[in-house]
């Protein structure tokens, strides 16, 4: 029995830790857009904020996203989005996503209605 822990206790000192805890996430999340998804598609009414880069977008059904370029404030363009141009996201599966700063994100469902919630993310 003392020979298996201390092989246990060996064995667990040669395994690397994971991740600190500020190692897990390198960006902070700063601001929160919420989308209703439906059968047409739809967007952020707001563009992303200026110096924003990476977005955490997760879905609560099946859907279809897309991101467009980055834009000129309240003047950004809305993406097109549809089920074969777009990038498809499983329901409750966060994705990050590099954008261009003040991007919209649009949206469309699978086969039901629910929300994608977009965070911005600062480093």
């Amino acid at each position: 029995m003392k020979k298996i822990l201390s092989i246990a206790l060996a064995f667990a000192l040669y395994i690397p830790v994971a991740h600190a805890a500020s190692d897990a996430v390198p960006y902070t999340p700063i601001n929160t857009h919420i989308v209703t998804i439906a059968g047409t598609s739809a967007a952020t009414t707001t563009p992303t904020s200026l110096y924003v880069d990476v977005i955490r977008v997760v879905c609560t059904v099946d859907c279809y996203v897309a991101i467009a370029a980055s834009g000129q404030g309240v003047y950004a363009a809305t993406p097109s989005v549809s089920e074969t141009t777009s990038v498809y996201l499983p329901a409750n599966v966060p994705e990050y996503f590099r954008i261009g700063s003040q991007s919209k994100i649009a949206v469309i469902q699978v086969t039901s209605g629910g929300s994608l919630i977009v965070t911005e993310m600062s480093k």
